[in-house]
């Protein structure tokens, strides 16, 4: 079995996470988080903050009744914006849907229309950012409580060759959850997350939980910081949203 740790102790190990997603159940096995954090090194990449989209935006997707979109803290500053602005977080009816990319919006529409995660990322590969070849990571949350993670990263070995894993969870365990990020370390080039989703203790409250993950990310690269708790009851599913934004605080 896995070794079971607190995203405190897991991320003072990781020197340089990128971006990530983590999905998991609360402890009273009633709630689902949903977390995704942005760090970056350079100045445009952390000259972001996480943000609600324009209504524009919205009317593109059809059925989204939220969008949380990166955008420029200074426009001044964007020189480009390829693989750095995009939709993050998309709720697509009672699902939230949560990329590190503008593949996003794809997946969005994919499950609108019934199509499973790996049909939305077909036409995908990692980013274009050589030589890192950044992965790309997704998060499928449905109100049920079951949900999905993928990767889509170069696997080659002799040259380049992208490959995608999806991960499903349909009984989640309670007090747990599934961390998946772009990088494994620092570096040059950066090299990129190895293995499965790792598990993470979720003992804690909301509240707590996104303090705990902000505190955990370096404060020389912490950009921002989405939470979402999912609650289905009677019927009915509830949806609340928690945005830290480093350039923000600092204001």
């Amino acid at each position: 079995m896995s070794e079971l740790r607190t995203i405190r102790e897991y991320l003072s190990g990781v020197s340089y996470p990128g971006r990530g997603i983590l999905v998991g159940r609360s402890v009273d096995g009633l709630k689902t988080w949903v977390f995704y954090f942005i760090t970056a090194r350079s100045e445009q990449s952390r000259n972001r903050v996480l943000a609600k989209a324009k209504a524009g935006l919205k009317k593109k997707l059809l059925g989204a009744k939220y969008v949380l979109a990166t955008k420029a803290f200074d426009e001044s500053l964007l020189k480009d914006p390829h693989n750095i602005i995009y939709n993050a977080v998309i709720r697509q009816g009672d699902a939230l849907i949560v990329t590190n990319g503008v593949q996003t919006d794809a997946v969005a529409d994919a499950h609108r229309k019934k199509r499973s995660l790996s049909d939305a990322l077909r036409d995908f590969s990692y980013e274009d950012d050589k030589p890192n070849y950044t992965p790309r990571i997704c998060a499928v949350v449905e109100s049920d409580g079951r949900y999905k993670l993928s990767i889509l990263k170069n696997i080659g070995v002799k040259s380049l060759f992208p490959g995608l894993s999806v991960y499903e969870y349909n009984y989640p365990e309670a007090g747990v959850g599934q961390l998946i990020h772009t990088y494994a370390s620092d570096g040059d080039p950066l090299p990129s997350f190895e293995g499965t989703p790792v598990p993470i203790s979720l003992e804690q409250d909301f509240e707590a939980t996104i303090e705990e993950i902000w505190d955990s990310l370096g404060h020389d690269v912490r950009v921002a910081l989405y939470a979402g708790e999912v609650v289905t009851k009677d019927g009915k599913t509830g949806f609340t949203h928690t945005v830290r934004n480093e350039l923000v605080n600092k204001k």
